[in-house]
């Protein structure tokens, strides 16, 4: 039996394979003449055709698994592990039945561009993607070497969209937020000041006493850090003065919101998902 064989340098290393088995036929020939191209337009993009041959055979859908396994060992939050989730909806039925090693740039442009009237989640898709194809590299899930095909996909920027609820939308939520039992009053708070006041959800998670000045002629809430890296004096309006007043103070935690958990005495509240 004869065999085709590819000899090749890569890295400075002298390399072969066999790529072929020559049955005396033209149709043997034109087989391996297709498979060696294939092989040569590998080194061109930089991939090791040898290493490509003895790596673990992964599809997409089964290294997305294994790297949201890796994701939740590391303390990814669960909000996080959702974001994937949804991210990875958008994904699947379009390569995840693909083998890792055969995605290429021009296969995650096609993703984006389908999910191009949605820009904002098809570049979460695209984020996903290209973390994944980073860390496969280094856990074998692509041969070592191999480029990331998210690398050089064109995107477009992303448009901001502010939207207001309207007064119809308010009252609906109003009425959620008064029917919840009194174990929940901290998530009516804090939406309720949210609405009212203008807050950043995380910039009232991490408020304390010391900084919330209800008394005088000009009750405000100051944020010593805001998003923007500066200091902050937030005037309160009279909705949020009430609201405030109305907060039960927990002996030994400074936060306006608390964390519930008695593992986390001391600390504040880590989201409202309830």
């Amino acid at each position: 039996k004869k065999s085709f064989v590819f000899r090749y340098n890569f890295q400075g290393r002298k390399k072969y394979m066999t790529y072929g088995t020559y049955r005396g036929d033209s149709a043997s020939i034109a087989q391996a003449e297709i498979a060696k191209r294939k092989l040569l337009m590998d080194l061109d993009n930089g991939i090791d055709p040898s290493a490509q041959r003895d790596a673990k055979k992964w599809t997409v859908a089964e290294y997305y698994q294994k790297y949201l396994e890796t994701r939740s060992k590391l303390g990814r939050s669960p909000n996080t592990i959702r974001m994937y989730g949804n991210s990875w909806n958008l994904i699947e039925p379009v390569l995840g039945n693909r083998l890792m090693l055969d995605i290429r740039r021009q296969d995650i442009q096609g993703l984006y561009d389908s999910l191009l009237p949605q820009n904002g989640r098809a570049l979460l898709a695209i984020r996903l993607l290209k973390a994944m194809f980073n860390v496969a590299e280094m856990d074998g899930g692509v041969p070592e070497g191999t480029p990331n095909p998210c690398r050089g996909v064109k995107t477009e920027p992303t448009v901001s969209r502010t939207r207001y609820l309207d007064d119809e939308e308010l009252g609906r939520l109003y009425k959620v937020l008064n029917a919840l039992p009194e174990k929940d009053k901290r998530y009516r708070d804090i939406i309720s000041l949210l609405i009212q006041n203008g807050f950043r959800k995380n910039e009232l998670l991490k408020l304390k006493w010391e900084n919330v000045e209800l008394d005088g002629d000009n009750p405000h809430v100051y944020l010593p850090t805001t998003k923007n890296k500066k200091d902050h004096m937030v005037p309160l309006v009279e909705g949020a003065i009430k609201i405030f007043q109305g907060i039960t103070k927990v002996d030994g935690n400074p936060y306006v919101f608390p964390s519930p958990s008695p593992k986390l005495k001391g600390k504040p509240l880590a989201d409202i998902n309830g």
